[in-house]
């Protein structure tokens, strides 16, 4: 049973006078005692792919984006909420309690994927707004070059 190794880990990670390096060690604890091989759990890696792949196909559709970005950052948002339901609801998909109080568990699964997952849009906007400037300086210089060889002529 990996809970209360999760509610330790969960504990431990609240303290003060914690480094990176322990809270580190402490994750790659929990990770290495979780049953990758959960139905449920191969579903949400499968999820975040599927996530990854819609994003990069999209990367040219700056709404869109938007729209993706709003929607994984509202369940990103509504992570604890999600911890609670599975908390009280996990005998029906995993064999094994791993959502815990401290919300460890989620983070790792649901929340971290999907902030890289944001990030990753928010590359992509960019390079589209960079492109879009680029476009936008073309065109002006194209503008201002006929309008000075109309006025040479």
């Amino acid at each position: 049973m990996v809970a209360p190794t999760v509610e330790v880990v969960g504990a431990d990670m609240l303290q003060e006078d914690r480094d990176i390096s322990t809270d580190v060690g402490l994750l790659l604890a929990v990770i290495s005692k979780v049953n990758w091989s959960e139905p449920f759990l191969i579903a949400v890696i499968i999820f975040h792919l599927l996530c990854l792949v819609c994003i990069l196909v999209c990367r040219r559709r700056p709404y869109l984006l938007s729209a993706i970005l709003l929607i994984l950052g509202l369940v990103c948002f509504a992570g604890e909420y999600i911890n609670e339901w599975a908390a009280a609801n996990s005998h029906q998909f995993l064999s094994e309690q791993y959502f815990d109080s401290t919300g460890v568990f989620i983070s790792l699964i649901l929340s971290i994927p999907l902030l890289l997952e944001c990030f990753v849009i928010l590359i992509c906007l960019f390079v589209e707004s960079c492109s879009i400037m680029q476009q936008i300086a073309v065109a002006k210089m194209k503008g201002s070059k006929a309008k000075n060889d109309k006025k040479q002529k």
